[in-house]
């Protein structure tokens, strides 16, 4: 497995314990980036990725209450989206 193709948390300790030692590597296509699904509850509010949550606080910390609001609530129609095309 090539560090480019490890996407869990689990494969990345998996390389490691492997003997592999991870080079310099962009976040943004990894198991570390902010995209990666990595659910936590923050205030009661569930978020599925470390970005999800970032945007909303952002909104919140310029005083956008809507657009926090409105984020989540678009990620919540877009999980009814995928649920219902099960």
């Amino acid at each position: 497995m090539k560090l480019d193709e490890i996407y869990k948390l689990d494969d990345l300790e998996q390389y490691i314990r492997e003997g592999n030692t991870p080079e310099y590597h962009l976040f943004w296509k990894s198991v570390l980036g902010q995209w990666t699904r990595s659910p936590f509850v923050v205030d009661g509010l569930k978020y599925p990725t470390a970005e999800h949550w970032m945007m909303a606080e952002k909104a919140r910390l310029f005083g956008d209450d809507e657009s926090a609001k409105r984020s989540w609530k678009q990620l919540i129609r877009r999980k009814q989206k995928i649920l219902a095309e099960k």
